[in-house]
């Protein structure tokens, strides 16, 4: 939960903005600096920025004291840092923006990502997400494009997105800007996931609205050792969870594909990351302990 350093500055004489950009950061104070300062530059800037701090020391709160004090878009929150969607729920419970955007501490945007994404909501009243790819920048510095060859998409509206998204990830946690009435249809993020809640959160707007990619690489994703998205434990007790929602649903509204996934899927997913994540760390792209 929130500290009494919340509301450094205070908000309520400030016009809201349209969008609301959600930093979740927890112990990487040497990454933060680049990534609140990506942000601060885009071309676009009818935003504020959330800064939702879970770091056991306080080096990271001095770094975002010093941008409140010198950009009033710059706000700070305190939680307990006990996992990503804990922290998104603080950031979304505290947005005042008709949009969100979710961030990593070890991310950078490119300037023009913002404007780039959210051009493409006018008119569009059905759309929900609008999301983008990415370079991944791994532990040696090789980077990789996301989406791969697998998980490729066309540009355009995603057709059957509920289907990629259960069988291929598609939208990373910070490649997307989402209609803020996605969230007060479907609610926040499922806090007993320590792991993959993005994923889950996008699988729960999939089944309301419509998803539209840009096939280009908006920004900046950097691999760290201490990186929950290579923290198998924690997946293995979030992907049993988010499994069984997945087939809850399709028995209710897609039969052909539930068989599918229920033969499939359903049990092999999980062994097929466990065989993934170990051949990237044993060919250096990983850190040797999660």
């Amino acid at each position: 939960m929130a500290d009494g350093r919340n509301g450094i500055r205070d908000r309520q004489d400030q016009i809201s903005p349209l969008l609301s950009v959600i930093l979740a950061t927890k112990n990487r104070p040497e990454k933060l600096k680049n990534s609140i300062e990506s942000v601060l530059n885009q071309t676009f800037d009818d935003f504020e920025l959330l800064v939702v701090d879970g770091s056991k020391d306080e080096r990271s709160y001095s770094i975002i004291k010093e941008y409140c004090e010198k950009d009033k878009r710059v706000h700070y929150f305190r939680d307990k840092g006990e996992s990503p969607a804990a922290a998104r729920n603080i950031g979304l419970k505290e947005s005042a923006g008709s949009y969100i955007t979710f961030h990593d501490d070890d991310t950078i945007m490119f300037k023009d990502k913002l404007e780039t994404l959210m051009n493409e909501f006018a008119g569009e009243e059905d759309l929900g997400v609008v999301y983008c790819a990415r370079i991944d920048v791994d532990l040696r510095g090789k980077q990789h494009y996301t989406p791969g060859r697998f998980r490729c998409e066309k540009q355009g509206y995603s057709k059957n997105i509920y289907r990629k998204i259960v069988t291929r990830g598609m939208v990373d946690s910070s490649s997307a800007i989402i209609k803020k009435e996605c969230f007060e249809k479907v609610g926040g993020f499922d806090e007993s996931l320590k792991s993959a809640e993005d994923w889950d959160m996008y699988l729960r707007i999939a089944e309301h609205y419509k998803f539209k990619f840009i096939n280009k690489p908006l920004y900046i994703s950097y691999l760290s050792t201490n990186s929950l998205r290579f923290d198998v434990g924690k997946y293995e007790v979030s992907y049993k969870i988010i499994r069984d929602k997945i087939a809850s649903h399709l028995k209710r509204t897609d039969k052909l594909f539930y068989l599918i996934y229920r033969l499939t899927l359903y049990y092999f997913s999980e062994s097929v990351y466990k065989a993934y994540t170990t051949l990237r760390t044993r060919s250096g792209g990983l850190p040797q302990k999660y």
